[in-house]
């Protein structure tokens, strides 16, 4: 039998060549500033913890970055194809996430943009050696936003998510990657452009299709469930009340109407029957949340493991506001929003 080591060698080979190409031996690159930095995010004022781990590949010279806030899962980065020329540090992700840092002695200094309007500046100084890779990173051929995230450990039946980011939303979508990915889960981020919801629902499904056919991560193929956020939401559901076959679907800002009520009943009694989460920020501007969330709720209602939750005071990207008082802070995810999609994850990570 083929060992899990042998795909774990081929995935790193892979992270690395797609990272990067590698460079002409007349033309090597300078070494970067590797190690292990701590440091903070400063926003508006407010700070906000960062662990960053910067590597460079030996052969290909490839440089990779991994920007992580503990506190906050949405706003970790893995920047894949860094450009390194000394002193200057620069990377960018799709979606408007990018950064430009400056190498001084011992620390990196810039300026860190974690969305098109998001932008937070950086001073992180180095503590030691850069912390051990837990997962690849590897690109989808010819589909520049769009990333698999696979743990590197030796389980060779593992539980696995598609994670369809909404507009913009690529960025915070591999922060919530590189959480999942951290604790054994393959997660393949997908950022589709703007497209008819059936359009949308049949490119959902064919990816659905292609993670369980990753083999060679150790996907189990009947334990891969769905994460769809923004309009994305809504063209899961059609997907699934079409006929697609998740083990479970999370269901972020799914913008519903009455006229939808009709094909939710009809056909989502036969489709729906997974476990579904609904998951709202009562500020989401985008849609009208008490008629979508209600609806949800009813199409969902009697299904074990499922229903539907509105966080009142978050927005669309299922972030707090900072508070208006005199203790500055970053926006920041609701404090059991975490643990509630681990607690409703166990179920895909157990198989029931």
């Amino acid at each position: 039998m083929r060992k899990a080591v042998d795909w774990t060698g081929t995935l790193l080979r892979l992270a690395v060549g797609l990272a990067g190409c590698t460079p002409a031996a007349t033309e090597q690159p300078p070494a970067a500033p590797t190690g292990r930095y701590e440091g903070t995010l400063t926003y508006r004022g407010a700070e906000l913890p960062v662990v960053l781990n910067l590597t460079q590949d030996t052969v290909s010279r490839s440089v990779q970055l991994l920007l992580r806030t503990p506190a906050a899962p949405p706003y970790s980065r893995w920047f894949d194809s860094v450009a390194y020329q000394a002193p200057a540090l620069t990377a960018r992700l799709p979606g408007g996430s990018r950064l430009a840092l400056r190498e001084e002695p011992n620390f990196l200094t810039g300026t860190v943009w974690l969305n098109d309007t998001l932008r937070a500046e950086l001073v992180a100084v180095r503590r030691g050696t850069p912390d051990l890779p837990s997962y690849a990173v590897i690109r989808a051929s010819g589909q520049p936003a769009a990333r698999s995230f696979v743990p590197l450990d030796t389980v060779q039946r593992r539980p696995a998510l598609l994670l369809w980011a909404a507009p913009g939303g690529f960025g915070a979508a591999c922060g919530w990657a590189d959480w999942l990915a951290r604790q054994g889960m393959v997660v393949t981020v997908a950022a589709p452009g703007a497209q008819p919801d059936s359009v949308a629902a049949r490119q959902l499904s064919a990816a659905l299709q292609l993670l369980r056919n990753y083999g060679a991560a150790g996907v189990d193929s009947g334990r891969v469930g769905v994460w769809a956020a923004g309009s994305g939401g809504r063209a899961a559901l059609l997907a699934v009340a079409a006929g697609a076959r998740p083990a479970g679907l999370i269901v972020q800002g799914a913008a519903l109407a009455g006229p939808d009520q009709a094909w939710l009943r009809s056909r989502g009694r036969r489709g729906l029957r997974r476990p579904v989460l609904g998951l709202y920020g009562g500020r989401d501007t985008a849609l009208n949340v008490p008629e979508s969330s209600q609806l949800l709720r009813k199409a969902v209602a009697g299904q074990p493991q499922s229903g539907v939750k509105v966080y009142a005071l978050a927005n669309g990207a299922l972030l707090l506001p900072a508070p208006a008082d005199s203790v500055r802070r970053w926006p920041l995810p609701p404090a059991d929003l975490a643990p509630s999609l681990w607690e409703w994850l166990s179920g895909l990570r157990s198989g029931r």
